[in-house]
């Protein structure tokens, strides 16, 4: 994800979080395990199978809390086409805002935002059911989003 966010970052474009710029590092650091949960739910609809993942709320992502936890991983080659196109369909189409990109993860995990927040929806990107989805309920504690199941 740091190579697909670095090529954007040199052809102009900006990834922004909270009013600041990110580093392609950055982008990598906090939209990888959300990224991650949406290539995971799009390989499940598409009846390849899950990317071997399971995904809950908490360490080690200080700013957007999921966490992939491997359970038994695929092969790069498996995963990483799912992980670009949701490069491309999310995270880059929320460049503006990579808030939305966790909201949007939170949504296919089966939670639910507070505070009125409508997940986001991307034209041509499934929706898959949350039973679909290994989720854990928690509640995120600090910052504009939180979640409940």
């Amino acid at each position: 994800m740091t190579g697909l966010a670095d090529q954007k970052i040199k052809t102009g474009e900006d990834f922004l979080y909270g009013g600041g710029r990110l580093f392609a590092s950055d982008v990598a650091e906090i939209a990888l395990p959300c990224a991650l949960v949406l290539a995971d739910s799009l390989s499940r609809h598409l009846g390849m199978g899950g990317s071997g993942y399971e995904f809950e709320l908490g360490a080690p992502n200080p700013v957007f809390p999921v966490h992939a936890v491997a359970v038994e991983p695929r092969g790069f080659m498996e995963v990483a086409p799912f992980l670009a196109e949701v490069f491309e369909s999310a995270v880059f189409h929320f460049r503006h805002d990579l808030a939305q990109v966790y909201a949007l993860a939170a949504n296919y995990m089966g939670l639910v935002l507070e505070d009125g927040i409508e997940p986001p929806t991307i034209p041509g990107v499934p929706t898959v059911a949350s039973v679909m989805m290994e989720s854990h309920a928690g509640i995120m504690g600090s910052g504009t989003l939180g979640m409940s199941r």
